[in-house]
């Protein structure tokens, strides 16, 4: 609780700043080469790189401590935990999914607008973690 002012703070911050680089980042003109033959095998690889990156484990202690979740017992974080756990492996494979539907519709610009509105998404998810310390 004696952190929880830092905690909103260096959330917030960090969120609007990657809000913001998601926003204005460049969309790539080539896809990705794929050399994995298995698709269990390259959904087990990004997912364990997703869960291992610093970037993803900070924005969800941003999120978390912009929601107020920064005092809970222990039930409630192991079932926030495996909620949030589940839910990417669930959302990692929709993605997937629709992104192979509509591969060839996607093109450069669509993806520039993807970015923008989810940079806006989670700079928002920011400025909300700055609300948090005016009340």
């Amino acid at each position: 609780m004696g952190h929880q002012f830092w905690l909103h703070l260096a959330g917030g911050a960090f969120l609007c700043y990657l809000g913001i680089k998601i926003a204005i980042s460049k969309a790539s003109e080539n896809p990705a080469r794929v050399q994995g033959q298995h698709l269990f095998g390259d959904y087990t690889s990004v997912f364990l790189l997703t869960l291992t990156n610093p970037m993803t484990i900070i924005s969800f202690v941003g999120i978390f401590s912009g929601l107020g979740l920064t005092q809970a017992n222990v039930g409630s974080v192991i079932t926030l935990v495996l909620g949030v756990f589940i839910g990417s492996g669930i959302w990692r494979l929709i993605l997937c999914f629709v992104v192979g539907l509509f591969k060839e519709v996607l093109k450069k610009q669509t993806l520039i607008w993807v970015n923008r509105l989810s940079g806006l998404i989670i700079f928002l998810f920011g400025i909300y973690s700055f609300w948090g310390l005016l009340h």
